[in-house]
């Protein structure tokens, strides 16, 4: 096989393969948030290890709804979970069901400080579907004059619950968005380098 011929071959299939990485980033709708992790809880042991939640793309306010995938991972002092939507359900507890507290990105989704219409704090939850809620991850919003932040629950464990408090109305990032997105951008630009390049594929003498 002449270098020429494996040069023409070799551009094709970088480009094949870049256009393949690329295309679902550009124009896919729905947006994946790589989950912040923490360990800072007031019962030891306890850690929101990460995960990621997927949203269907919406930026602003969410509801429960906007909410179309997740893996939640986090451990108490007795043993770690694993949530998704096989294992548990995403929704509200307090508050109105019009988020004002729960917030999307194009970079981010994050509790912000504002409680709802009515003056009550909102709480996203990822819980058991059951009544008891034996298990799950809350994420309440903090108001000036009242406290919010991350709750994990373990109805197993001695504790049975452990809070990050964010307190003073100050927001909290959950989760960053991935791929970031000047990654698309960067994966375009090394293909157009490569593309520069072809030229220096000559047969050899």
């Amino acid at each position: 096989m002449s270098t020429s011929l494996f040069c023409s071959r070799s551009i094709r299939f970088l480009i094949f393969v870049v256009v393949t990485l690329v295309t679902p980033v550009i124009f896919r709708g729905d947006i994946i948030y790589r989950i912040v992790s923490n360990s800072d809880f007031n019962s030891a042991n306890w850690e929101l290890i990460g995960g990621t939640i997927t949203t269907d793309g919406t930026i602003g306010e969410l509801i429960a709804t906007n909410i179309i995938d997740w893996s939640i991972d986090y451990k108490s002092n007795e043993r770690t979970f694993n949530l998704n939507p096989g294992n548990s359900v995403r929704g509200f507890i307090s508050g109105t069901n019009v988020a004002q507290g729960f917030m999307a990105s194009a970079t981010e989704i994050f509790m912000t400080g504002t409680p709802d219409a009515a003056g009550v704090n909102e709480q996203f939850v990822f819980l058991e579907p059951t009544p008891s809620f034996d298990y799950g991850v809350m994420f309440t919003s903090s108001e000036p004059s009242s406290v919010g932040g991350i709750t994990l629950l373990d109805s197993g464990s001695n504790p049975f619950r452990a809070d990050h408090i964010i307190s003073g109305g100050n927001s909290f990032v959950i989760g960053v968005a991935i791929p970031e997105p000047a990654s698309g951008l960067l994966i375009c630009v090394g293909m157009l380098t490569i593309l520069a390049r072809r030229r220096r594929c000559r047969p050899s003498a």
